[in-house]
Order: structure tokens, then C-alpha cells, then sequence
């Protein structure tokens, strides 16, 4: 990055001088430092990574999703876990604020808010199957063993 330029440094000012541990400092004027394209990506890495854990990937392409599709379907999972709103707001979201698209591989020329709609109704079609993929998956991860238990609160006089 000093070599390209692409940070300020006090170069005529500052000699490089080891420190203690050997390692060389370098000063940066901060007020020179430029961002563009800053994204969020925390809430969306952890959403993945339970969506990982989940296996949805693994359970759509079960069931003969396109690799698209998939990406845009956990893209918008992860959004709607992150950030709920209207697929408009969330498509202004992806846009302007969140990495989800650098997560999951999907384009993020590609999202619009009719995809989101289109993709919230082919998930719906395979609800039934998905809550009982998520249902085992869920009580392998946590070693869960399903029980049901009947208890009588009647009282007697």
C-alpha cells in the first residue's frame, strides 16, 4: 500500500525505527484514510454460519434448486434475519449496507425486489419439507430427543 501510494505517511518526518519487538512503525494521517463501499458483514457471517450448521444449502440442492437461487434465497434469509423490512427496503439495504451478497456468492446487480418476492414464494413451496429438514437438523446439532409428555392437572374434590 506505500509502495502504490494508497496511504499517507510521514515518510520525510519519521525515520523507521525498530521498537522493542523488532517491528517497524509507521505513522498514517487518519484524515487522509477514504472508504467507499463500506458494508456491513458481522450478523450477516454469523446468519451463515447458522445457516451452514442447518445444512439449508445442502437441503435445496436436495430438492433441485439452481446454485442462483440458492445464493439468492440465503441471501434474503439472512437479510430477513438481520434486517426485517419490505423486499424494497431490504433491496435498498443489500445495495447500500450489507455484505450478504459478498457472503453467500450472490450478484448484487442481480437483487431487485421482485427477485426477493419471486424467492420468498418458491421457499414457501417447500415449507413443509424445509420445518421437518430443520426440525432433525436442529435435534442432531443439539442433541435433542423428541418427547411428548401428558400431564393430568385435573384436581379431584
Amino acid at each position: 500500500m506505500i509502495a502504490e501510494k494508497r496511504i499517507d505517511i510521514l515518510v520525510e518526518k519519521q525515520e523507521k525505527k525498530p521498537t522493542k519487538r523488532g517491528k517497524d512503525l509507521e505513522i498514517i494521517d487518519i484524515n487522509s484514510i477514504r472508504n467507499k463501499d463500506v458494508r456491513e458483514i458481522g450478523a450477516e457471517w454469523l446468519s451463515y454460519q447458522a445457516m451452514n450448521q442447518l445444512q439449508i444449502f445442502q437441503f435445496l440442492e436436495r430438492q433441485g434448486w439452481q446454485q442462483d437461487d440458492i445464493k439468492l434465497a440465503q441471501s434474503h434469509i439472512i437479510s430477513r434475519a438481520v434486517y426485517p423490512a419490505s423486499e424494497l427496503e431490504t433491496t435498498r439495504w443489500i445495495k447500500e449496507n450489507s455484505s450478504v451478497c459478498e457472503v453467500t456468492g450472490y450478484d448484487i446487480e442481480k437483487i431487485t425486489k421482485d427477485r426477493l418476492y419471486a424467492i420468498s414464494k418458491k421457499l414457501y413451496t417447500e415449507k413443509e419439507a424445509l420445518e421437518q429438514h430443520l426440525s432433525v437438523r436442529t435435534n442432531e446439532l443439539f442433541d435433542i430427543e423428541d418427547k411428548i409428555m401428558l400431564y393430568d392437572l385435573q384436581t379431584h374434590i
